[in-house]
């Protein structure tokens, strides 16, 4: 092995250090004197700094890898440095002051076997993901049902291996020549500009005849090969299989259809790791070309003794780095192809991912000629437990409330970009459409609004929660063609509050729902609210055996910050001039625990203070709340939609926001019967 001068030294004080009784408990050893010495030393000869290049590119942190690209990490000047402890048995990896945990195994002699696969090695796994999958997996086929009966109206014809040309084929020729029809579908990014793959009214007749490969976008023909590989002879792409006229009238009836064309298809090839369609599928960054490997060393310490050896363990590529953060990732048409696709097949910047309702793999989990690697975690909800959620909804359950998946999906997808902002109800639409096909309520959910009609309180129960990720620039106004209510009004990120809460109560009935007026009875209240000076976080914590807070727990469900900017006010408490006259009980009680969000710029009051008008809507347990220091209690929070008067003498309201208070002295004592729209 030959190692230069830093990783000789490293090396040396790695075996010394665990062979010590001891008095050495930790030993810093300089590698390079940043990463592009590290790489010019990998690329000449070093085999430790290879490993350690490789290490810095998929740097990970509490369990959870990310991926940096090379010439980002060229632009640093920081110190390459790696430290060894002996009491705690860890080596840390630095590049300045970022540091991450390798694991070392002592004693392990395994001489580990790099694995790199070219493409057609890729595709050869991926058939074999398909075979066992198909065979083996039940769970990846219960939501499908009558799939004989339903076809996209028109598909790809791909061909032959080698072939030169594709055509389009009308779905309603197929079913007239066999019962099952099997296709693949295509999940990408279009990127910007003209596209050549489109298929109009113009060309349509000619396309049903031929189309040359060479006239369509890189990821397009690569879907091609990698469906005819894998035996499929069919294959859907939206911009060739729908007519992409302004003035047609095939998307409109396409696109509520969308859900049962990913549900319906075999397999979906995606496109993750590149933002246009003319980046191809098999693109890869410079760090996932080099060959995922541990690194065993071994010194040998006389000839009577076995030599000290020590397997230093490669980090993988993870799924939610790699796909999840993906450009694909990251579009909000995407989440719903994600969810109803049976399997995927994601090409991503960092290699092969499969994942379908039973699990995912990824070619870094293959061994050899083992195809079939035990599958690991999940990589999105698989459909037959939102499916399964739905269904349960109406029964009493003692630690979740009803559709809370449906919500947590909102949640995702609401975070995603589009291109075309008036997209935000048509790319969720072909998942709630097939959601309730699949779970028998047909007419619950109303693709207009993109709600649930029997879980129009949950579902109504938002928050806007731009700032929670940071962003700090709100869009200015709302969509007009939507109701208030709707959380596809805003074009941004919302968040249910409660929605894993164990108590969790609805505070007010829905009388009526003509869609899209609401006619409610509650409980109205009036606070005055002012601009919150400070960020607001609400963390949930854990506790000691004495019952003391001592740090946040799992996996932060619940956990928010809000960040200080023209929509984040808080209501006004009474204030004392001496702070001795405010007792312990209402500093807890009123000391940063409520919050008010207006939905959008456009909503917001334009003063430092001034009154709101607000509905009790519901109340839960909020564990990020605690009351004292001991976390013994847990304050109940109530949730309240923050409207505006539209009609004063009718009763009829608009929502402007979300404020969640711990009291409930701003609120009437009777309820009314108001209108929302």
């Amino acid at each position: 092995m030959d190692l230069c001068e830093g990783c000789q030294e490293f090396k040396s004080r790695l075996f010394e250090i665990y062979a010590d009784t001891g008095t050495i408990p930790f030993v810093n050893v300089d590698i390079h004197k940043n990463f592009s010495e590290l790489s010019d030393c990998a690329d000449a000869f070093c085999d430790l700094c290879k490993y350690f290049r490789r290490e810095l590119c998929y740097y990970a942190k509490d369990d959870q890898p990310y991926a940096f690209d090379v010439k980002d990490l060229e632009k640093t000047i920081d110190q390459v440095t790696v430290a060894i402890q002996s009491e705690q048995a860890t080596v840390q990896l630095y590049l300045g002051d970022c540091g991450q945990s390798i694991r070392a195994d002592l004693g392990n002699y395994t001489t580990p076997v790099p694995l790199k696969y070219d493409v057609d090695g890729l595709l050869v796994l991926g058939r074999e993901w398909l075979s066992n999958c198909i065979a083996k997996h039940k769970n990846c086929d219960l939501h499908v049902k009558d799939t004989c009966d339903f076809l996209p109206i028109r598909l790809i014809e791909v061909g032959q291996p080698g072939q030169q040309s594709i055509r389009l084929v009308l779905s309603e020729c197929l079913l007239n020549r066999t019962k099952h029809v099997a296709y693949a579908t295509l999940s990408y990014c279009w990127g910007e500009g003209p596209h050549t793959a489109s298929t109009t009214d113009e060309n349509l007749e000619k396309r049903l005849d031929t189309i040359p490969l060479r006239l369509l976008p890189r990821t397009i023909q690569d879907a091609v090969h990698i469906t005819r590989v894998l035996d499929i002879q069919y294959l859907w792409v939206d911009a060739l299989c729908i007519l992409q006229n302004p003035e047609s009238k095939d998307w409109q009836r396409e696109f509520p259809n969308m859900g049962k064309v990913y549900s319906h298809s075999l397999l979906t090839i995606a496109a993750s790791g590149v933002k246009g369609s003319s980046g191809g599928c098999f693109y890869k960054r410079d760090a996932a070309l080099w060959p995922v490997s541990g690194l065993l060393l071994t010194e040998t310490t006389s000839e009577y003794q076995r030599p000290h050896a020590a397997l230093l363990n490669p980090t993988l590529p993870a799924w939610s780095s790699s796909v999840k953060h993906s450009a694909l990732g990251k579009r909000g048409w995407a989440v719903q192809e994600r969810m109803l696709s049976r399997r995927t097949l994601s090409w991503t910047e960092d290699g092969l991912f499969w994942d379908c309702a039973e699990g995912m793999t990824s070619e870094h989990m293959a061994s050899g000629n083992d195809y079939n690697p035990t599958l690991t975690g999940r990589g999105r909800l698989p459909l037959h437990e939102v499916i399964r959620d739905i269904n349960d909804s109406t029964v009493p359950h003692p630690s979740a409330t009803g559709f809370h998946a449906w919500c947590e999906v909102l949640e995702e997808f609401s975070g995603k970009a589009l291109t075309v902002a008036t997209d935000r109800l048509p790319a969720v639409v072909g998942l709630g459409n097939e959601l309730s096909r699949l779970t028998g309520n047909v007419c619950d959910f109303d693709m207009n609004m993109g709600v649930w009609k029997s879980n129009l309180i949950q579902e109504l129960a938002w928050v806007t929660c731009n700032d929670v990720s940071g962003k700090r620039v709100p869009m200015e106004a709302r969509a007009t063609e939507i109701p208030s209510w709707s959380w596809a009004s805003i074009h941004e990120q919302i968040h249910f509050p409660g929605i894993h809460a164990q108590e969790y109560r609805m505070l007010v009935k829905v009388l009526s729902s003509k869609l899209p007026e609401l006619l409610l009875v509650g409980r109205m209240g009036a606070v005055n609210i002012r601009r919150t000076t400070s960020d607001f976080t609400i963390m949930p914590y854990d506790t000691d055996d004495f019952g003391k807070r001592v740090n946040h727990v799992g996996d932060g469900r619940g956990s928010r910050v809000y960040h200080v900017g023209p929509r984040m006010f808080e209501p006004v408490r009474p204030t004392y001039e001496r702070e001795a006259d405010l007792s312990w009980h209402d500093k807890e009680r009123f000391g940063r625990k409520e919050i008010a969000v207006l939905d959008s710029l456009a909503d917001a009051i334009t003063s430092e203070t001034g009154p709101v008008q607000c509905i009790q809507w519901i109340k839960y347990k909020d564990y990020c709340r605690p009351v004292d220091s001991m976390n013994r209690w847990h304050y109940f929070v109530t949730g309240c939609i923050i409207v505006a008067p539209v009609c004063k003498r009718s009763k009829i309201y608009r929502r402007i926001g979300w404020l969640e208070a711990v009291d409930l002295d701003i609120f009437d004592d009777e309820d009314e019967i108001i209108t929302l729209i």
